[in-house]
């Protein structure tokens, strides 16, 4: 690694521009043979990440880079220690960028800052590696397993590993709907689906009959490999706020946390179905017919005509809320029907805790009425508080589209936001 012009570089601007932990860094990096006694170990990493991104922004690659990156002989408390490591990161790619072993291209993009347009300038590093990732990646056959080590470069305790393996112990299968015909109508009811440049007027590098054939060999992965193992075990991760997400996230059409349609596409381990369930199906399958309501009412006005009216042909679906709503009645009315058949059901549900901001409100405010909107205020009758905002303010719309307005106030959604919502 030739590091001529960066220390001549540093040694031209230091005393002048520098703070006195980013001289440190410089110091111990160019004066002190760091690099020189971690050269092997860097060239390894570099290497190992070069191989992994095709293209990467700068700011993106010096953060993988920096989580790497051995420990640095700095007498300062862990933030600081976490900064020298991304000061050093960014040092080393710095060198490589200046003795031409990665080569990098500037591109001056457009945006948006307070409604009006803008331009800045981003570096990419034109990297050695693929482009292509593994798209089975967190998708196992072996339970347990758990792939993250650091969470913000400090590594994850006992419990926090412990609590990442048993999430990845829960086996899992692709539901029998999931077949070509309706993985290939969700991808083609995707928004990007026929869009040929980007968001800054830019032509796509990849043309659209290009897309249909990747997104249509996606299809073929999901039917072909993962839906005939008998056992999917998914591991886990925490993200940068400390929710734990799954790892399995490049395969479209079963991404565990992708639209609806897609999660629909997972079920859990097949058992008999009790009372209970049958009282949470009916519900399932009302509320998806007939709006929001309590788990109560929508037994007390259940008929088993409901369960006819329910099953609409899937792939006459014209959008991807459409497409999962109608998969998430017909999984409903075939576990409600096996529960009456005494047949066991491997189907899975997930419930949605209603307005979690909402009810954070109502208890920093000690607000009633935000817990009445949150169902937690002990009234008999069922609130919909995006329906009592839509009453509120005389918006005449159905749920979703009131549901999308609310969203967008309650969580500070900037008014160009909310225009686009009300026109969209």
């Amino acid at each position: 690694m030739n590091i001529s012009k960066t220390l001549i570089a540093f040694e031209n601007r230091y005393k002048d521009d520098f703070d006195s932990l980013e001289e440190k860094v410089h110091k111990l990096l160019l004066d002190e043979d760091w690099i020189v006694n971690n050269q092997k170990r860097i060239k390894k990493i570099v290497k190992k990440l070069m191989k992994e991104n095709g293209e990467c922004l700068l700011a993106a690659f010096v953060n993988k880079l920096a989580i790497r990156l051995p420990k640095l002989s700095v007498n300062r408390h862990e933030y600081d220690k976490e900064k020298a490591k991304k000061i050093a990161a960014l040092l080393i790619v710095s060198m490589m960028m200046d003795s031409g072993d990665i080569e990098f291209e500037d591109r001056h993009e457009s945006g948006t800052k307070d409604g009006k347009k803008v331009f800045y300038t981003r570096t990419y590093l034109l990297l050695t590696g693929s482009k292509k990732k593994d798209q089975y990646r967190g998708c196992n056959i072996e339970q347990g397993l758990v792939f993250q080590c650091f969470y913000r470069g400090i590594k994850h305790t006992a419990d926090e590993k412990g609590f990442l393996s048993t999430l990845a112990m829960e086996p899992f299968k692709l539901n029998p709907l999931c077949i070509r015909e309706i993985l290939s109508l969700g991808y083609s009811l995707k928004k990007d689906w026929n869009k040929t440049k980007d968001k800054n007027g830019r032509k796509l590098k990849e043309l659209p009959v290009v897309k249909r054939k990747r997104y249509y060999e996606m299809a073929d992965k999901v039917v072909d490999t993962v839906k005939r193992l008998p056992a999917i075990y998914l591991s886990a991760k925490y993200c940068g706020r400390k929710r734990v997400y799954y790892d399995f996230a490049r395969l479209d059409g079963i991404r565990p946390h992708g639209k609806e349609w897609e999660v629909s596409m997972w079920d859990g381990v097949p058992r008999i179905l009790t009372d209970e369930d049958a009282t949470v199906l009916r519900w399932i399958i009302y509320s998806s017919l007939h709006g929001k309501c309590s788990v109560e009412e929508a037994n007390d006005k259940f008929e088993a005509s409901y369960i006819a009216l329910a099953m609409k042909p899937i792939l006459e679906s014209d959008s991807e809320d459409e497409l999962g709503k109608r998969i998430r009645l017909h999984k409903a009315c075939k576990a409600l029907q096996d529960y009456y058949d005494g047949v066991e059901n491997a189907s899975l549900f997930g419930f949605d805790l209603t307005n979690s901001g909402l009810i954070m409100n109502a208890v920093s405010y000690h607000s009633g009425k935000m817990l009445e909107g949150a169902n937690l205020s002990g009234l008999e009758h069922y609130v919909d508080s995006h329906m009592r905002f839509g009453e509120i303010f005389g918006i005449k719309l159905c749920r979703d589209d009131i549901k999308k307005i609310h969203m967008e106030v309650l969580h500070g959604g900037t008014p160009e936001r909310l225009q686009e919502v009300l026109q969209g």
